[in-house]
């Protein structure tokens, strides 16, 4: 941290713009550091003394002042406690060079919601809505909180797979743990039984659906009868007035929540109020929520919204904060901002993102803290972007966006992830909504752990990006076919690395296809290598792609390691036949891959529809060991390389499942995996 100034503003600026000619040996100025603190009184000059109270004035009295121009750049410095962010913060290229970081000692917190210290709850006495409740037991057990006039929280919104990603409705955080929606089943999904109506398709009324089969007319959502609901509770959902059913309604890889439009008693059926993107399908799963009838357990809430009152059966008796997030936009905005600097700070308990950064070069984001967004936790696009050493928990999409860099020219954005814990990601957009999302051109992501999520921990787009040393643990929790790092439909992904991640512990089954990698529809010209996949389901799906290098991996205790496919000229062929439907031609002919750097970098694409279009030509599996684990299969190996793969079938003592591992204080666990040093890495070097 910089020495601190004990000078106000005022005084400081007009020492910056003070004739500058002098000694050699007279000290550079200090940094110009404005204090600000949440319950600051009014009339502070922003010394550490008299602090200010707002962020956004000590941003604009720095935009205001006269500097010079070898003057350093300046600092916002949050003391201790709690910013309720009711606009969000917006800082641009007048801002060019700031930080804003938290002062020694502190953990500055800023809230997207309304905080309430220890809340006034009382028993609920409102026979209307006792009546509602599910039982005795919730009847005793439910509190009120009368919100402020006003306070009107945000219902459900649509979310999920074909729905762009919007702030949600308004959440309630009790002592930093998000409460739940009022839900049915209260864990897991129930069944989804006969379809009546699959309803309208969306996914058939886009370009790349051949005209004979593209659905036309006006949308409607689909009817079902649920599996597992009796008539008694069916009767009691009818009459709520805001019911909500999210489900993966066709696939397991494409949620979706919908609002339901009505409840049939008598024919046991749910209509949905719109269409699921891929229409409705037997034997799927749901639940319902926002149904104060469910409001049965610990840690769920319902808002009554006429009423203007939370409803909530507490996690605890007191609780000593409660907030009800509002939002709906980032907490921290970055608009063309360069050289921007977040450090120390905390971002909670928000509808939206926390973080976003459209066109910014240069910024850091270090040991921040981000918990509880309804989105993403940080969406940067620019180059020489840095987030390092932070920690991620609770976000409701995506953890980390990184895009930039410029693929005509292939020239890298030189963005990083970097030493940052992202966990329990995915917590509201349940599918496609990873730990991390690369695009563009030389994103960097390393070191980092990623864990506990519904799907993908690395999704990625683009060309020359660097995934290594990363640990990746219990994802793809709900859904199929996926994988915890994953690219698809694109011949052009060609440059990026995928080296040296410990990805274990992944769940499955033959019907679901949970892989460690995949590499999915045609994805090309990657390289997979010396990484190490320890019990997962299978290690590596890969979907017929060319010019793949899958070399010196370790695959252990997995049910399989590899399957290489040639879908191209199998199922595949007839979508990648028709140029003007394909989706892989309209990648193609979306990069010059006839002009440089594109055509001496990657000179196979060249060739990509002429020879032997569809197969895996130049692609190899070489030098991989598999332990304990069967090696799968290659299905034209006359165009795939495979040589030199051991299979052995031992397990070495350190692939026990009962060996633990102190995980340290970056995780304040301990969980059932090797220590680093008894990962044996070795073995793919042949010193093992």
């Amino acid at each position: 941290m910089t020495e601190r100034s004990l000078l106000a503003p005022a005084l400081l600026a007009a020492l910056l713009v003070a004739p500058t000619t002098v000694a050699q040996d007279v000290p550079a100025p200090a940094r110009l550091e404005v204090f600000v603190a949440p319950d600051a009184p009014p009339g502070g000059d922003g010394s550490r003394e008299h602090p200010l109270a707002s962020i956004e004035v000590a941003r604009d009295r720095l935009r205001a002042r006269e500097v010079a121009a070898d003057a350093p750049s300046p600092a916002i410095v949050l003391l201790d406690g709690t910013f309720a962010v009711e606009r969000g913060l917006v800082f641009d290229a007048r801002d060019d060079g700031l930080s804003l970081i938290a002062d020694d000692g502190s953990r500055p917190r800023l809230v997207g919601g309304r905080v309430f210290v220890a809340p006034r709850l009382r028993p609920l006495d409102d026979a209307r809505l006792l009546a509602r409740l599910p039982s005795d037991a919730a009847r005793a057990a439910v509190r009120v909180l009368e919100l402020p006039a006003d306070l009107v929280p945000a219902g459900p919104v649509r979310r999920g797979m074909g729905s762009p990603v919007v702030p949600v409705g308004s959440e309630v955080f009790v002592d930093g743990v998000a409460l739940r929606r009022a839900r049915w089943p209260d864990d897991g999904f129930a069944r989804v039984g006969e379809v009546l109506d699959r309803g309208s398709v969306p996914r058939d009324r886009e370009d790349d659906v051949p005209e004979a089969r593209r659905e036309t007319g006006p949308e409607r959502g689909g009817t079902f009868r649920p599996a597992d609901v009796d008539a008694r509770r069916l009767a009691r959902w009818a009459s709520a007035e805001d019911a909500w059913a999210l489900g993966f309604w066709c696939w397991d890889w494409a949620d979706e929540q919908l609002p339901i439009a009505a409840i049939d008693v008598a024919a046991g059926t749910i209509a949905l109020g719109a269409p699921h993107r891929y229409g409705l399908k037997a034997g799927t799963t749901f639940y319902v929520t926002n149904l104060l009838e469910e409001l049965d357990r610990p840690g769920e809430f319902f808002f009554d919204v006429a009423g203007g009152r939370l409803l909530l059966w507490p996690p605890a008796t007191q609780p000593r904060e409660l907030v009800v997030s509002t939002l709906d936009e980032p907490l921290l905005r970055l608009d063309g901002s360069h050289g921007f600097t977040l450090e120390g700070l905390s971002f909670e308990d928000t509808r939206g993102p926390a973080v976003v950064g459209d066109d910014c070069d240069g910024v850091r984001i270090t040991r921040c803290t981000i918990t509880n967004t309804g989105t993403d936790g940080i969406r940067l696009r620019g180059r020489d972007d840095v987030v390092g050493d932070c920690t991620l928990r609770g976000i409701g999409a995506t953890g980390v966006s990184l895009d930039g860099g410029d693929r005509a020219t292939l020239t890298h954005a030189d963005d990083r992830l970097e030493r940052t814990s992202i966990h329990d990601f995915g917590r509201l957009y349940r599918t496609y909504q990873p730990a991390v999302r690369l695009a563009g051109v030389g994103q960097v992501v390393i070191g980092n752990e990623f864990a506990h999520a519904p799907h993908s921990a690395i999704l990625f787009a683009g060309n020359e990006h660097v995934i290594a040393g990363n640990e990746i643990f219990d994802v793809l929790r709900e859904t199929g076919d996926s994988g915890a790092i994953y690219c698809g439909r694109d011949w052009t992904l060609h440059g990026t690395r995928i080296e040296g991640n410990f990805i274990h512990h992944l769940g499955g089954s033959d019907g679901r296809w949970q892989n460690a990698i995949y590499l999915d529809d045609m994805a090309s010209g990657i390289e997979v290598a010396r990484n190490v996949v320890w019990r997962c389901h299978w290690g590596m799906l890969v979907g017929g792609g060319r010019d793949l290098d899958i070399h010196d991996n370790l695959f252990v205790a997995c049910a399989l390691g590899i399957r290489f496919d040639a879908r191209g000229i199998g199922w595949m062929a007839e979508k990648i036949a028709d140029p003007a439907t394909s989706t892989l031609h309209r990648n193609l002919a979306a990069v010059p891959i006839a002009s440089e750097p594109w055509a001496s970098r990657y000179p196979s694409l060249g060739r990509y529809l002429d020879d032997r279009f569809g197969r895996p030509v130049g692609s190899r599996v070489v030098g991989n060991r598999f332990v304990a684990t069967p090696f799968g299969s290659v299905d034209d190996p006359e165009c795939v390389q495979v040589d030199a793969n051991v299979e052995t079938s031992e397990l070495p003592a350190w692939a026990d499942d009962g060996l633990y591992f102190d995980a340290g204080p970056r995780l304040g666990e301990r969980r059932r995996v090797p220590a680093p040093n008894e990962v044996p890495i070795a073995v793919l070097d042949g010193r093992g």
